[in-house]
C-alpha cells in the first residue's frame, strides 16, 4: 500500500505529519496581527470562525471516541445538515479573544494526535467512533477530515486575507491542499 493514501496504516504517519504541517501554516496565518476579523474565501466566515470551527469539530471527534470507548453510540446528524452545523459551531466562538482560542486549537490538535498516533494496524481501520455526521467510521476517516480541515482551510485564510505570506503560499499551493480540496469535489472557494 502507499505511503499517501491516509485510509490504510501504512499511510497514518504521512497524513499525521501533513495534518500538523498545514496546521502550523494555519496557525501562523491565524496569528498574524489584525488577521482574526479578516474575511476569508469560506464566506460568511472570518478567519477566527475557522479556528472556532476546527475547535468545534475537534472537540466534538473527542467526544465521538470516547463515546466509542465506553461502548456507546449515537445518531449521526447526516450530511446534508453539516454546511448549516458546522457554520454555526464555527461563529459560535466569535465572542471569545483570539489568545485564548489559539492556545484551544492547539491544544485540541495535540489531544487529537494524541489519540491518533499511538493506534496500531486493527485499530487505525477497524475501530469503529460514532462520526457526528456520518455515523461509525474509523480513526482513519477522523485524520482525513483533519487533514481536510486544516488543509482547505488554510487555503481559504490565505486567499481571503489578500497577500499571502511565504509559508501560506506553499501550505496553499502544497499536493495535500490540493487533494483536500480535489476530494471536497469544489474547486469553489466558497464552501465556508
Amino acid at each position: 500500500m502507499s505511503a499517501w493514501n491516509a485510509m490504510t496504516y501504512e499511510g497514518k504517519d504521512t497524513i499525521l505529519r501533513v495534518v500538523r504541517e498545514q496546521a502550523d501554516h494555519m496557525f501562523a496565518m491565524a496569528e498574524e496581527p489584525g488577521a482574526w476579523e479578516e474575511p476569508t474565501a469560506c464566506s460568511d466566515w472570518q478567519v477566527r470562525d475557522i479556528i472556532g470551527h476546527l475547535v468545534d469539530t475537534t472537540e466534538g471527534y473527542f467526544k465521538s471516541f470516547e463515546i466509542a470507548r465506553a461502548g456507546g453510540s449515537t445518531d449521526a446528524h447526516g450530511l446534508p445538515v453539516m454546511h448549516e452545523l458546522a457554520g454555526n459551531g464555527g461563529r459560535a466562538f466569535r465572542n471569545v479573544p483570539q489568545a485564548e482560542m489559539m492556545g484551544r486549537v492547539r491544544n485540541d490538535l495535540d489531544k487529537m494526535m494524541g489519540i491518533l498516533e499511538p493506534l496500531n494496524a486493527e485499530e487505525w481501520t477497524g475501530f469503529m467512533a460514532p462520526h457526528a455526521y456520518m455515523g461509525p467510521v474509523p480513526p482513519s476517516i477522523y485524520a482525513g477530515g483533519q487533514l481536510m480541515d486544516y488543509g482547505v482551510h488554510s487555503w481559504d485564510i490565505a486567499e481571503g486575507t489578500g497577500p499571502v505570506p511565504t509559508s501560506a503560499r506553499s501550505a496553499s499551493a502544497s499536493p495535500s491542499a490540493g487533494a483536500t480540496r480535489a476530494s471536497t469535489g469544489s474547486a469553489s472557494p466558497s464552501r465556508g
